[in-house]
């Protein structure tokens, strides 16, 4: 099973992201990076990881040629589509 792809935001970008994905306004940087670390710590026991820098002006571009209103959800979507595309990923740990 291949590793699961977990977007990464760095703390400069996350404010770009919190106006792109409205589920993000009210949840502060380190909220997120709280619960990045939990979903890396889950996958570490499970198929392993690849963090997968995500970058604000890619996603909205990602969004507008796949013609897709922004959400969480697509965020995750959108960091697969990259770790398949990367030749090799930036940050990976398997079991």
């Amino acid at each position: 099973m291949l590793p699961s792809a977990l977007p990464f935001i760095s703390q400069r970008d996350y404010p770009r992201f919190q106006r792109i994905i409205g589920e993000l306004v009210q949840t502060p940087y380190e909220e997120w990076a709280e619960d990045h670390a939990k979903s890396t710590a889950y996958r570490r026991s499970r198929n392993g990881y690849t963090e997968v820098p995500v970058l604000p002006d890619e996603f909205e571009g990602w969004l507008k040629q796949n013609r897709l209103a922004a959400h969480l959800e697509l965020l995750w979507a959108f960091a697969e589509e990259m770790a398949e595309r990367a030749p090799e990923p930036a940050h990976s740990r398997y079991n």
